[in-house]
């Protein structure tokens, strides 16, 4: 299963799901280096970083944009 990290809040991961649930865990569980937005991959109850769908999912999210800010520009 994947999720993407929401935000942090105190020592806690708000993490979406795949399916769009949210769930919150302990900030502990998660890899040190781990960034809101990052996307993770659940696997056996850990969890791990999947870098090549956290650069995915950003060059979507930015190409979005550029769409929303040119569009206002026209």
């Amino acid at each position: 299963m994947k999720a993407t990290i929401d935000r942090f809040e105190g020592k806690f991961a708000v993490l979406e799901l795949e399916n769009g649930q949210i769930q919150n865990i302990a900030r502990s569980l998660l890899p040190p280096c781990a960034r809101e937005g990052d996307v993770l991959d659940i696997v056996d109850g850990f969890f791990h970083l999947d870098s090549c769908e956290t650069k995915k999912t950003k060059e979507e999210i930015e190409k979005l944009m550029e769409e929303v800010w040119s569009s206002d520009s026209d």
